[in-house]
C-alpha cells in the first residue's frame, strides 16, 4: 500500500472456532496503541489486523496468535473451571460418570471410575469425547470426592486420559484443561462392594444438575411479580436482561454444588458453581470464577464481583428457557431489588434441559 494509512482495521476469533465466527472491532486510528478488551482468560485467538489509506485502499489482513494468560485467584472456587468456562459450556445429557468399588476383608479397597463417551457443548459448536476410566485406592467405609478432567488445549476431543484431583482448584489451575465433574466415591464396608455415579448432563462442568439459582434466590415473573425460584413453572415469563420477558420452558428442583457470589457493596446471589454470569464485558463467566469480574445489577448497576464462597451441595432450581442461546437471561438474586443476569445454561437448540 503506498497510500498514507490513516487507520487499522482488527478483528479477532477464538480458534477452533467457524472460520466465520470473527468478531470485528471499530477502526483504530493510525499511531494509536491497538488494545482489544473483552477477551476470555485462558483462551487462544487468532487476531488479523490490516491497515486502511486515505482512499479507502486495504491491505491485506495480517495474522497474529495471542492466548490470553489465566488469572489465578485464591479460593478452592475461584479459578477457572475450564478453558471454554466463559462460553458456558455443558456436557450433553448422555454423558454419565459412575464408580463401582470393592472392599476385601483385607488390604485397601479400591473404585473404578468410568466416564462414558458424551459431548462438550459449547454454543453452538459440540465436540465429542470417547469414553475414559480410572482407578483409585482407599479405605472401606470412607467417602472420597474426586474431581475429574481432561486436558484438550486445543479442544479437540477424541481419546483423553482421565485426570483425577482432589479439589476444585487443581482440577481448573491448568490452560486447556477441561472440567468434567466431581464425584463421590463411597468405599462400601469390608468384605463387601458398591456403586454410584450418574448423568452429568447439563451442567458446565461442575456437575449433572446444570446451571441453577438457589431455590429460595428471588425472579420477577411478568404476572405474579417477585417469586421464589422454586415457585417458577413452566409457561412464566421472568425478567430478563435489558427489560425484556423470557418464557420458561423446564423447571424442577435439584441437589448441586453452589456457591455464594458477592458484590463490594454486599449485594449476593447464591447458586450452582457453575452457573454462567453475563459481565459487563459481554462474556458468561461461571460463578465459580467470577470474582474480580463487573457484573450489572438491576437496581444499583455496574458493580465487582469480590467474593465467591462455596457453600457444598443445596437445592437448586434447573430453569431453562425458549429463545436464541444468548437471550437466554434471567435476573435472579437473592434480594429481589438486586438481581443478577443469569444465563440458563439450557444446552444446544434442539435438546431437552
Amino acid at each position: 500500500m503506498t497510500a498514507p494509512t490513516v487507520s487499522y482495521e482488527v478483528r479477532h476469533r477464538i480458534v477452533g472456532t467457524d472460520p466465520t465466527d470473527w468478531m470485528m472491532l471499530p477502526l483504530f486510528p493510525a499511531g494509536q496503541d491497538i488494545a482489544i478488551d473483552g477477551m476470555t482468560r485462558g483462551l487462544q485467538y487468532q487476531i488479523q489486523i490490516r491497515a486502511v489509506a486515505r482512499n479507502g485502499k486495504k491491505s491485506a489482513w495480517v495474522d497474529l496468535s495471542k492466548t490470553v494468560a489465566a488469572t489465578a485467584r485464591e479460593g478452592a472456587a475461584a479459578l477457572p473451571t475450564n478453558a471454554v468456562a466463559n462460553q458456558a459450556s455443558m456436557w450433553g445429557l448422555a454423558t454419565t460418570v459412575t464408580y463401582n468399588a470393592t472392599s476385601p476383608t483385607t488390604g485397601a479397597s479400591s473404585a473404578t471410575i468410568s466416564v462414558s463417551a458424551g459431548t462438550l457443548v459449547i454454543g453452538s459448536k459440540t465436540i465429542s469425547y470417547a469414553a475414559s476410566s480410572a482407578t483409585v485406592t482407599g479405605t472401606a467405609g470412607q467417602s472420597v470426592t474426586y474431581y475429574l478432567y481432561y486436558d484438550d488445549p486445543q479442544l479437540v476431543g477424541g481419546s483423553r486420559v482421565l485426570g483425577l484431583a482432589s479439589n476444585i482448584v487443581d482440577s481448573a489451575n491448568v490452560d486447556g484443561r477441561i472440567a468434567l465433574a466431581p464425584i463421590t466415591v463411597k468405599f462400601p464396608a469390608a468384605g463387601s462392594s458398591g456403586s454410584g455415579g450418574g448423568s452429568i448432563g447439563g451442567g458446565g462442568g461442575s456437575g449433572g444438575a446444570g446451571s441453577c439459582p438457589w431455590v429460595d434466590s428471588w425472579v420477577l415473573e411478568r404476572r405474579r411479580g417477585k417469586i421464589r425460584a422454586r415457585q417458577v413453572l413452566m409457561g412464566d415469563w421472568l425478567l430478563g436482561r435489558d427489560g425484556s420477558w423470557v418464557e420458561v420452558t423446564y423447571s424442577v428442583t435439584k441437589l448441586a454444588p453452589a456457591v455464594v457470589i458477592e458484590t463490594a457493596a454486599g449485594h449476593r446471589l447464591t447458586c450452582s458453581l457453575d452457573a454462567p454470569i453475563l459481565t459487563v464485558a459481554g462474556a458468561f463467566v461461571l460463578a465459580a470464577v467470577l470474582q474480580g469480574e463487573s457484573v450489572e445489577i438491576l437496581g444499583t448497576g455496574i458493580e465487582p464481583i469480590t467474593r465467591v464462597t462455596d457453600l457444598g451441595d443445596i437445592e437448586v432450581q434447573h430453569i431453562s428457557c425458549a429463545g436464541a442461546w444468548s437471550e437466554r437471561v434471567f435476573m435472579v438474586g437473592d434480594d429481589p431489588q438486586h438481581l443478577f443476569p443469569h444465563h440458563n445454561a439450557k444446552m444446544a437448540p434442539g435438546t431437552d434441559p
